[in-house]
């Protein structure tokens, strides 16, 4: 890719300019108008490469406003993506092709999101596969979300254990359950494919829907395993 030269007049930057790196152009339906650009502090012990993370656009992203925070790490938007104004992006973070991120959406860093996906809630530490749907207020944190997953609005999972407590499941088997410390203290959850969780549903630290589970609204699930089917 190329260096964008020249920021959109609008554009803030805070801190040092991060590079921002174009594998296509304008001429390509290339827009890159960002709100705010956050990159790294000076620092005098450290030169401009070694410092910096990089904003990477892939060909015909629409980058209508939105903040970018480069300070922990690069961000990069594959083909076609649409950020909407009013969207929140902290590095390191993998958005991948054809997702629209809306007004309102927070990657708060180490999240990687498939192709084709729509988003606005709150997302941190997590992985959202292909053609998923979080596309309304919520949050998924410490999560994986399988393909066709869907979110309702003001789906939440809690993350954190009592007291912070290392976390532990109860897993079923014939005639016995087994308890397995999961030797973290934050997990989410995790939803299989084409699995969903309802409008104001809760989900406990720990909690596992297999595949084409759908979990009704205002629902608060207990950790432990659901479905499938």
């Amino acid at each position: 890719g190329r260096a964008l030269q020249d920021l959109h007049c609008g554009t803030k930057v805070v801190g040092r300019r991060p590079p921002v790196n174009l594998e296509g152009g304008e001429a390509d339906g290339c827009i890159v108008a960002p709100d705010i650009l956050i990159g790294c502090c000076s620092d005098p012990g450290k030169s401009d490469a070694d410092a910096d993370f990089d904003l990477q656009l892939g060909p015909r992203v629409q980058v209508l406003g939105g903040t970018f925070d480069l300070r922990s790490g690069g961000i990069w938007l594959g083909e076609g993506v649409v950020v909407e104004p009013g969207a929140h992006i902290t590095g390191p973070a993998i958005i991948g092709a054809r997702t629209t991120l809306r007004s309102g959406t927070y990657v708060r860093g180490d999240v990687v999101v498939g192709d084709g996906v729509a988003l606005r809630g709150e997302l941190k530490n997590s992985i959202i596969m292909d053609c998923a749907e979080l596309a309304h207020p919520g949050y998924a944190g410490d999560s994986i979300v399988g393909y066709k997953g869907r979110f309702g609005c003001q789906s939440l999972t809690a993350n954190l254990g009592l007291f912070g407590a290392e976390l532990v499941v109860d897993v079923p088997g014939p005639g016995v359950t087994l308890r397995v410390a999961l030797g973290r203290r934050k997990v989410g959850a995790v939803l299989g494919d084409h699995s969903q969780l309802g409008c104001g549903s809760v989900t406990d630290p720990a909690t596992f829907l297999g595949p084409q589970t759908h979990v009704y609204p205002l629902s608060r699930l207990s950790s432990g395993f659901y479905g499938p089917h």
